[in-house]
C-alpha cells in the first residue's frame, strides 16, 4: 500500500542502489543486454521449476490413487506400500 512520506526524500548511495540504478543512468555507456539476458533466463528457470513442482505433485497424487486401487484390488498388500516386505 502507498504510505505518503512528508519528509524530504534523499537519494540512496548504497552499493545495491547504485547497482539497481546503473541500468538507467549508465545505459548509454554500458551494454545492459547481457544482464537483461541473465534476468530473462532466471525468469525462465523459475517458471520451469514451478511447472516441474506442479507436475511432481500431480504425479504423487496419482501414485497414491494407484496404490489405493491396487490394495483394493488385492494386487498388493498394504504393508508393502511403506517398503516393509516381510
Amino acid at each position: 500500500m502507498y504510505d505518503p512520506n512528508p519528509a524530504v526524500i534523499w537519494p540512496s548511495v548504497a552499493p545495491q542502489s547504485l547497482t539497481l540504478w546503473s541500468g538507467m543512468y549508465l545505459r548509454s555507456q554500458i551494454n545492459q543486454s547481457k544482464q537483461q539476458e541473465a534476468w530473462t533466463e532466471v525468469a525462465k528457470i523459475r517458471e520451469y521449476d514451478k511447472e516441474l513442482r506442479s507436475k511432481v505433485m500431480k504425479l504423487r497424487r496419482h501414485l497414491v490413487f494407484l496404490e489405493q486401487e491396487a490394495v483394493t484390488a488385492g494386487v498388493i498388500l498394504p504393508s508393502t506400500l511403506n517398503g516393509d516386505i516381510n
